[in-house]
């Protein structure tokens, strides 16, 4: 299968948005960069997340580095209602996974982490991040429990999937109570979730499970279900664990529990022969059973730089100091020979103006910097632009 890897630059009021894939597949991961990107899930979404690529973002505001992560991957990205959509923000990666590009972006934002579930991402305080993808496992199971006392018919319509979408100004009461009422229930106390105007969200279809918890987690609630319908919301209880039993092979049980201990030092286990029975996160259950199979982080290395290929658009007037230090801020190393002090300067104040569609990196950085007057010497790991000797 062909690998994509993306590039996306944002420097104050310049965006620049490479594609770069290998030479070799070039022409079939073309076609595929024409589709409308929508918001994907399950299996679409974990191939999403695996796709590698680079973010250099300087001065842009987390919404805009989030809708620009959204249309170029199709990972939807919920970015919590305490969080400052308008937050400037400063991040630079190498080509890294697009989930390690949600952590890095996370990251750069004060008092903000993020959840990275099987229908969306959500960024927001690192408490309500943390029990996300617990509580949604927690609210899954409830409704499946209700599903022995409540009528067939009912139950489907349930459990049903529907637009989760939102637009501007939407009203988080409203959508709790419309989602409800879509999946045939009924909200007893609506009330107690705040008046609040939220921006747009596009998101996959959820169910009423999934989409109340992604809504209710916001404020520090939860709901409750009962057979006849009724939805009561609740506070988030203070521990959100799950109990779960990991198998481990009899003969690997002590290399496993050595394992667990490393990662989890405080971890409670309770043993029963070759089963472990363990309570909490989710996402330490996850890496449990990783640790159990011996995973270890898998690395792939970028295609070098001469079987790239590469979109840009530059709009006029950009310095090309601007434009390569973008280049540079995504590990693509530019040296420049023959030139210093003033020289060098007067070389990267020059100004350009370029708009090239997948151009394979040859063409690419000869019609960028040729017209500078240097000789440009495209190696794999390397750019070198190469001036006459200073002064000649």
């Amino acid at each position: 299968m062909p690998r994509l890897f993306w590039l996306l630059f944002i420097v104050g009021g310049l965006t620049v948005q490479l594609q770069a894939q290998s030479s070799s597949v070039r022409a079939n991961a073309d076609d595929s960069l024409d589709a409308p990107t929508q918001a994907v899930a399950g299996e679409p979404l974990r191939q999403a997340l695996a796709q590698r690529r680079a973010l250099y973002a300087s001065g842009q505001t987390l919404r805009a580095a989030v809708t620009e992560l959204q249309s170029a991957t199709g990972v939807a990205v919920v970015l919590d209602r305490r969080i400052d959509p308008g937050t400037v923000i400063e991040v630079s990666t190498g080509f890294v996974s697009v989930r390690e590009t949600i952590v890095a972006i996370s990251e750069s934002v004060p008092k903000a982490a993020a959840s990275i579930g099987d229908r969306y991402v959500f960024v927001g305080p690192p408490v309500a991040a943390r029990r996300l993808r617990t509580l949604t496992e927690i609210k899954r199971e409830a409704v499946e429990q209700v599903r022995r006392s409540m009528d067939a018919a009912k139950y489907r319509t349930l459990v049903a999937t529907r637009a989760a979408s939102w637009s501007d100004l939407a009203q988080p009461r409203q959508l709790i109570i419309d989602a409800a009422s879509d999946a045939g229930l009924q909200v007893d106390n609506p009330d107690v979730v705040p008046h609040d105007l939220w921006a747009a969200a596009q998101l996959p279809d959820l169910n009423f499970a999934d989409f109340a918890t992604l809504v209710l987690n916001q404020f520090d609630f939860t709901f409750e279900l009962n057979s006849d319908g009724i939805v009561t919301i609740v506070p988030v209880p203070d521990q959100v664990v799950v109990e779960k039993q990991h198998r481990v092979r009899s003969r690997e049980k002590q290399d496993v529990a050595k394992r667990w201990r490393a990662a989890f030092p405080d971890l409670d286990v309770s043993w029963k022969g070759a089963m472990a029975t363990v309570t909490a996160r989710v996402e330490t259950h996850e890496r449990l059973e990783q640790l159990i199979r011996g995973d270890a982080p898998v690395m792939v290395q970028a295609a070098g730089i001469r079987d790239r290929s590469f979109t840009m658009t530059v709009p006029d007037g950009t310095p090309v100091g601007t434009v390569i230090n973008s280049l540079q801020g995504q590990g693509i190393a530019i040296r420049i020979e023959g030139r210093s002090g003033e020289k060098l300067a007067s070389v990267l104040q020059q100004t350009m103006q370029l708009k090239v569609d997948r151009m394979p990196a040859a063409e690419f950085f000869k019609l960028a910097f040729g017209g500078l007057g240097a000789t440009v010497d495209i190696r794999q790991d390397e750019v070198v632009l190469r001036f006459s000797e200073d002064g000649q």
